[in-house]
């Protein structure tokens, strides 16, 4: 027992000459009750003189004195967030310091982490690969500095804001960025892509990437008018989105309305050649049809026939000497 007091007697005058010979002398002696290095993120505490900031007098590390600190975390346990909504013991009891500049005081097996559980993101697609690979995404020691409300934590907004910050209402991690053209889903925009519109190239309309601000009100605004506004600008009053030929036109807008017989003919019945470059006769009957009479009446077949057809016609005998 007396060996024993005589040894802290020398040990307690050890540590006095120590502290007042030097500064050098005084961090030896941190040295010495210190258990090991502090980890390299907790570096500015080393020395017996920071103790007390993270120690509690005559307690081991509390969660108290860790979360004066770590405020981003405690705020994370309050709202029962990410992997710390469940703590109910001490930090200590995960993050044990001293354990030399490179120890590791956030021990977790990466394979067996639920990332979509805790971080509330889940790794999918492209991403998926990721999820042994944590710092790919979290560049920081802290895990706590991406938000995964926004693709922008990783990811640069080629857009540059031009279609706000969320990127899944066009974008899935199932396609890379580079390849995601052709992709969209274009239903989601202004312009439907309907008919022939839906194999044209995206940079066909999008020139330069412009995916804001193109115009579409009318057709002229992509295409050119090949009748130079003879028939207004409104193309779909002749044509379909499926192609310009079209097998459908409002023939009353034109010099020769369709009645009777006429309203059920093909168009090449009439139309040999194209309708806008070659404009059919349609003065008189025989430019369309064979003069069975052969001559014998100059009138036109009007003066006898109608639309509704040739064979019965309302003859009107009082036109002639009989």
């Amino acid at each position: 027992m007396r060996d024993c007091s005589q040894y802290w007697r020398a040990l307690a005058l050890m540590c006095l000459i120590w502290t007042a010979s030097s500064v050098n002398a005084y961090a030896q002696l941190g040295a010495l009750v210190s258990p090991g290095r502090l980890n390299k993120a907790h570096a500015s505490l080393e020395g017996i003189s920071n103790c007390s900031k993270c120690h509690e007098q005559g307690r081991k590390v509390t969660a108290q004195k860790c979360l004066t600190c770590h405020t981003a975390v405690a705020d994370r346990i309050a709202k029962k967030m990410g992997v710390h909504k469940s703590v109910t013991t001490e930090c200590a009891t995960c993050h044990a310091d001293h354990g030399g500049v490179d120890g590791e005081m956030r021990p977790f097996d990466q394979k067996a982490f639920d990332h979509a559980g805790v971080a509330g993101f889940p790794l999918t697609g492209k991403h998926a690969p990721l999820a042994l690979q944590c710092a790919a995404c979290h560049k920081e020691r802290s895990f706590l500095t991406l938000t995964t409300s926004t693709c922008g934590s990783c990811h640069k907004d080629v857009h540059q804001g031009k279609f706000g910050a969320n990127c899944v209402s066009c974008h899935s991690t199932t396609v890379a960025f580079k390849d995601f053209s052709g992709q969209f889903d274009h239903s989601k925009a202004a312009f439907q892509l309907v008919g022939a519109h839906r194999a044209v190239a995206c940079a066909s309309c999008h020139v330069n990437n412009a995916f804001k601000g193109v115009k579409f009100a009318a057709c002229t605004d992509c295409h050119r008018d090949p009748h130079r506004q003879a028939y207004g600008a409104t193309c779909t009053s002749c044509h379909t989105s499926d192609s310009w030929r079209t097998q459908k036109i409002d023939h009353t807008r034109t010099a020769f309305p369709l009645v009777g017989l006429h309203t059920s003919v093909a168009c090449a019945s009439c139309h040999k050649q194209a309708a806008m470059k070659v404009k059919p006769k349609a003065d008189t009957c025989a430019s369309c049809h064979v003069d069975v009479h052969r001559g014998n009446f100059k009138q036109d077949c009007k003066a006898c026939h109608s639309e509704s057809g040739f064979s019965k016609a309302p003859f009107d005998h009082s036109k002639t000497m009989f």
